[in-house]
């Protein structure tokens, strides 16, 4: 093209590194800044709004919007392509219900309860229901649909009837300099036997579509096979703001094994990462999992559930039936 190719983003939450919805947006962006592309990352306004109308009215060629924008084809310039990007899709709930541990009626009950008085009296069917509907609604305004795992992909042809001409399959990444900066760790692993006791990391807020309730018997099965191990949250703050609310979850003889950090700055990531030997990615669906390759990056072997998102980035001996 004679001219620069300009890319408008538009993220579910503010522009931040720190915020899962919108990093990856942020830093493909700055990369393609960096070859020459003209870009620009913008959240929604206090209403929600995906951004303001003068902003979509400028000639972008491509409007890359979260699919939880909804974002109107008549919003748009006719000659600006309208690339729905997938996250996270609901639709792969059935029943109307989140997957919870089997056996823990008492903590559905209260984790039911909290959702309920966070969302204004609002059940988790209906909130379930209406993610649904902006989903299909969102399906129907693209002109083109960025699945980010197969599994997402198979639904939207199979299930949803999507074209698979009106999708393509491209999965966020690394930029390059973070993928060094981590690849550094990886080199050093392995240098000389460690007689500190294992370090497991879980890189993820603490909420209980991320397996939030899975983590204190898992953890309490592992002090079995290893009495010293420790289990490092890592970025917790979402649902849960501090580190006692999410102490709470776990049993008194559980609390010298574990270590919360509810916030940490994007640069820190390595740090925090350098001393651990596995990971943990309990989540029960995600559109992708971005942590899940960050601490590949870092030389970290990484056991999750086998569901959608860490189904295309895990070696099968490493995925976990959910």
């Amino acid at each position: 093209m004679a001219e620069p190719l300009r890319l408008l983003f538009l993220t579910q939450c503010p522009p931040s590194l720190e915020l899962g919805g919108s990093k990856s947006q942020l830093e493909l962006a700055a990369e393609l800044e960096r070859r020459g592309w003209h870009c620009q990352v913008a959240g929604p306004d206090a209403s929600g709004i995906a951004a303001p109308a003068a902003l979509l009215a400028e000639p972008w060629h491509v409007v890359d919007w979260d699919v939880h924008l909804a974002l109107e084809r008549s919003r748009l310039p006719p000659t600006t392509l309208s690339l729905a990007r997938i996250p996270l899709l609901n639709l792969h709930l059935r029943g109307g219900h989140l997957p919870w541990p089997l056996g823990r009626w008492r903590w559905r009950r209260w984790a039911q309860h909290l959702l309920r008085r966070r969302r204004g009296g609002r059940s988790e069917i209906q909130e379930l229901a209406d993610a649904q509907q902006r989903v299909r609604r969102a399906l129907t305004q693209a002109d083109l649909i960025n699945s980010w795992n197969s599994a997402d992909t198979r639904l939207l042809i199979e299930q949803e009837g999507v074209a698979a001409d009106r999708l393509i399959e491209m999965p966020p990444g690394l930029p390059p300099a973070r993928l060094e900066q981590l690849g550094h760790l990886a080199a050093r692993r392995g240098a000389g036997p460690s007689t500190r006791p294992p370090r497991v990391v879980v890189l993820s807020t603490f909420d209980f579509r991320k397996g939030a309730l899975d983590l204190p018997p898992m953890l309490q099965r592992l002090r079995r096979r290893h009495p010293g191990l420790q289990l490092r949250l890592l970025g917790t703050r979402g649902l849960f703001r501090s580190e006692a609310e999410v102490r709470r979850y776990f049993p008194a003889h559980l609390q010298r094994a574990l270590e919360v950090i509810p916030s940490f700055e994007a640069a820190e990531l390595p740090r925090w990462l350098a001393d651990c030997d596995a990971g943990l990615f309990p989540s029960h669906l995600e559109g992708f999992g971005i942590a899940v390759i960050e601490q590949l990056a870092a030389g970290l072997p990484v056991f999750a559930y086998d569901v959608p998102g860490p189904c295309d980035s895990l070696p099968p001996q490493w995925r976990v039936p959910r």
